[in-house]
Formats: structure tokens, C-alpha cells, sequence
């Protein structure tokens, strides 16, 4: 129980710490990794910069540009500090580049992805454990060689927990520099909410938010619907909506990655749809028993996924 609460303290201190490049007194790379009582000790990390300045399209849309870190245990690495040739990341984790294309640089964010390896075992955090992730990069890597980061993460997977934490600089050689940073979704924002899923298209005109526990942390839920809902929404949508979630602590009025997902009533069907952290992002502030902000996102990854898309800005009274 004691590493569930890490996460929401840990985050508190990332937030405060974020855009620091070093804290006082600790030089150099640290950190861990741990599933359980497994644990190995984090050393040197290596960046890379994807689908930017050359950029992958599904249907004519762009993938959104990423920062790949990889980082590697203190075992896995050369008195030269350079990996080992056969050599596999204990953690890897991805950052999306934002609506601003600098990766949410100088503040704490959500990862797009992250992977542990550890011990034998591999895991992939799901989207509810990435939300209590905190990812912190001091800079973009496109401005600056060396990009300072820190990382902090626990969360429960079936009777398992993974945790772990890193601080470290982290070197992007040989990055190519785009013409202009680059943003995603590159299109502007909507005055008015909408969603589109294939050849629908949806308004939203009745909005909700709860503030309810999600994954290890308190989190704000947003719903979207496009008949009034009476009451506070159903824990089964039973009717045509859009959903996502912006954790409480992270509710500052600045864009956070966001995970989107749309719920299309079809007769006696449901269709779903979704796009995760890497392509979408909210930013949100609570004021007098509403939560206010802006949201934007493009599916991707295949030729059906790029058809999901949306934003706007919204007003959701907090039930």
C-alpha cells in the first residue's frame, strides 16, 4: 500500500521540481526499477527522437513526432557508461510531442507508453496506470543536445506491484530539426466541442464531470453527450457520448496528454473508439463547481483509427 501512495506524493514533488536541471547535491544518473520485491538500480539512458522531420502517414494524416527513452540497468552498463552490446532497456518510455510540439517540456506530464523489463518478466502499463505516471522534461530535445528528465511511477497490475523512479541527463545525438515544431493535431482548436467517428459527426451539447478515483489517482471525468443526461452519468454508458479524464493534481490549465474515447449507441450495438496519450491532449482548470478547458485529438496508427477525431472547448459542471 505504501507504493500506491508514492505515486500521488511523487508527483507532487516532480511538479515542483520540474524544469530544475539538477537537484542540489545529486550529480549524475539515479534511479530503480521494481516489480515487487525485485528490484535492480537504473543508470544510463539514451533518447531518440521519432516520426520527425520524416514523418509516417496512416489515410493522410501525420504520426505525431515522439521521444523514445530508453534506460538501462546499473548492470547493463560499461565502466565507459555506454550500454553493453546485448543490452536490453529496463524501462522504456515515450513522450508525445503536444499541441505545441516541444513534448510538455518544463512541466509534469503523462507518458505515452511505458515498458518495463525486469527480471525475466516484460509489462506494458495500461492507459488507467500511465495516469498516475509523472514524466518531467526540462527541455525539448529539438532545442537542446541534453535534455534533463525525471520520472516517477507506481502502479498495481493483477497481484503485482511495478514501481519505480529516474533522474537523469539524457543525450539526443544526431537529431534532425524539423522546419517548425512539430505539433499534434496540427489543426487549430474549435470553439465548440464536436467528435467524429467514420462518417459521423457529433455535437455535444450536455456536459458532466465527476471527480472520482482513477488507477492510483484522483481524477476529474469528463463526459460529452449529445442527449441530456439526467442525474451523474451511469458507470455503463448505455448512450452516444465522448469520455476522458485529467487527473486532479495535473487540472492547472495547461495542456496534459489525454486519452479519448467515443461510445456510439447503433441500435442495440455500441460502437467504440479511442485514442491514447500520444494523440490527444486537455487542459482543464476547476472554478466554482466547473471544470473548464479545451481538449483536442487524432486517432491514429491505422487507416480506421485516423477517423476518430475532435475538440473543443467545454464547460462541464462537476457532479
Amino acid at each position: 500500500m505504501r507504493r500506491i501512495v508514492f505515486a500521488s506524493l511523487a508527483a507532487l514533488a516532480v511538479i515542483a521540481a520540474c524544469g530544475a536541471h539538477h537537484r542540489a547535491g545529486r550529480a549524475g544518473s539515479y534511479g530503480f526499477v521494481a516489480i515487487d520485491s525485485l528490484s535492480v538500480d537504473l543508470s544510463t539512458a539514451r533518447g531518440t527522437v521519432l516520426n520527425t522531420p520524416r514523418t509516417i502517414y496512416w489515410a493522410g494524416v501525420p504520426m505525431p513526432a515522439l521521444l523514445r527513452l530508453d534506460i538501462y540497468s546499473r548492470s547493463d552498463v560499461a565502466s565507459s557508461g555506454q550500454p553493453l552490446p546485448q543490452a536490453v532497456p529496463s524501462l522504456v518510455l515515450t513522450v508525445a510531442a503536444g499541441p505545441d510540439g516541444k513534448f510538455y517540456a518544463g512541466r509534469a506530464s503523462i507518458p505515452a507508453s511505458l515498458e518495463l523489463q525486469l527480471g525475466g518478466v516484460r509489462a506494458y502499463a495500461s492507459d488507467e496506470a500511465l495516469a498516475g505516471c509523472r514524466v518531467c522534461i526540462s527541455n525539448s530535445p529539438l532545442d537542446s543536445a541534453i535534455v534533463h528528465l525525471q520520472f516517477e511511477f507506481s502502479f498495481m497490475r493483477g497481484p503485482s506491484t511495478y514501481s519505480g523512479e529516474y533522474e537523469g541527463d539524457i543525450a539526443f545525438p544526431g537529431v534532425a530539426i524539423p522546419p517548425q515544431p512539430p505539433a499534434y493535431p496540427s489543426w487549430h482548436v474549435s470553439d465548440t466541442l464536436f467528435f467524429d467517428t467514420d462518417s459521423l459527426h457529433f455535437l455535444p451539447r450536455y456536459f458532466a464531470s465527476l471527480r472520482e478515483p482513477f488507477g492510483t489517482v484522483e481524477a476529474y471525468t469528463v463526459y460529452a453527450f449529445i442527449d441530456p443526461m439526467p442525474g451523474r452519468p451511469p458507470s455503463k454508458i448505455s448512450q452516444t457520448c465522448l469520455r476522458t479524464r485529467i487527473p486532479v493534481e495535473l487540472a492547472v490549465g495547461t495542456p496534459v496528454p489525454m486519452v479519448a474515447e467515443a461510445y456510439v449507441v447503433n441500435g442495440p450495438d455500441t460502437l467504440t473508439w479511442s485514442a491514447g496519450y500520444a494523440y490527444g491532449w486537455i487542459s482543464a482548470e476547476a472554478e466554482n463547481g466547473v471544470l473548464r478547458g479545451q481538449m483536442q485529438f487524432q486517432g491514429n496508427g491505422s487507416e480506421r483509427a485516423t477517423l476518430f477525431r475532435g475538440g473543443g472547448r467545454f464547460a462541464a459542471p462537476i457532479k
